[in-house]
């Protein structure tokens, strides 16, 4: 796989994304062929993103560095959504996804702004939601947690979904009591919201990667089993009681494959499994809202 681009101003990645849009070969180009596939969904990929950056420019300017972040939903085959059960589930990513320019901010102000109709832009501190003491297991975290989304709103407000990442890793994962950066989000999605297609997952698994990566210092980098724990612990933010299994998805899920995972009595990704040639998986939406925004 190409390597990673990594971060770059503004003024930069529109340049490349401008080029990738016309087809012209460049990294950008050949790291979307490479998450995509067919060359005009790459092509799509960097006029997308292209439309992105000029909005993270118009909101917060050319000069502020940033990275690109994209995260798929999932769909688990035969509809088995029991990891928070300890069951085993076999799920695919979706093409659709939430696509997001990150930039890191001065100060631990989180951002989100969405070119949703309907969502809008939150923002909070995130020294403004910290409990007064570390959490001393999960047991007091889910105690915590729950109290907490009656007062800041649970999954009704977007922005709480970016919180939950960066909560949990301070409380568990960080020297108490330490400064950490925030960021600013600028975003769209092509994923369907409340479709059971775990958009809100695909939300935590994105802002927990970017701020883990603002706050890199002074700490260890996460294995899988402690980065799952953080997504999947962590989405409990807003009330929800779920597993890591879709965090798992979103997280490893490879491209034409199903990515069968053992949630019990240890996490275990199993080998990838390929879609064999020639078949798709066609999702058919029902009309049922699996909606989390809801009073907890």
């Amino acid at each position: 796989m190409p390597a990673e681009i990594g971060e770059l101003s503004v003024e930069q990645y529109l340049s490349l994304a401008a080029s990738a849009g016309r087809g012209q070969n460049n990294a950008f180009l050949q790291r979307a062929v490479v998450l995509h596939g067919a060359h005009a969904e790459a092509v799509d990929s960097a006029r997308r993103f292209g439309r992105l950056l000029e909005g993270f420019a118009q909101r917060f300017g050319k000069d502020r560095r940033v990275c690109l972040y994209e995260s798929p939903g999932r769909v688990n085959l035969m509809g088995m959504h029991i990891d928070h059960r300890g069951g085993v589930v076999n799920p695919v990513a979706t093409r659709e996804r939430i696509c997001a320019v990150c930039g890191r901010s001065g100060d631990d102000r989180i951002r989100a702004v969405s070119q949703l109709r309907g969502f809008g832009e939150g923002a909070f501190r995130l020294s403004d939601r910290l409990p007064p003491k570390r959490p001393a297991s999960l047991g007091h975290w889910l105690d915590w947690t729950e109290k907490q989304a009656r007062s800041f709103g649970g999954g009704r407000d977007f922005v709480n979904y970016f919180a939950c990442g960066p909560l949990y890793s301070a409380c568990f994962f960080y020297p108490w009591g330490r400064q950490f950066y925030g960021a600013d989000f600028l975003f769209d999605s092509d994923l369907p919201p409340s479709a059971g297609l775990s958009s809100s997952s695909a939300v935590v698994v994105l802002a927990t990667d970017f701020f883990l990566r603002c706050n890199s210092g002074g700490v260890k980098p996460l294995t899988l089993d402690q980065l799952l724990d953080v997504y999947g612990h962590g989405e409990w933010y807003i009330g929800t009681r779920g597993g890591k299994g879709d965090h798992a998805a979103i997280k490893l899920c490879q491209r034409g494959a199903v990515q069968p995972v053992v949630t019990t009595p240890q996490f275990r990704a199993l080998d990838p499994a390929p879609i064999p040639d020639g078949f798709d998986i066609i999702l058919y939406p029902s009309g049922d809202e699996a909606n989390k925004s809801v009073e907890p």
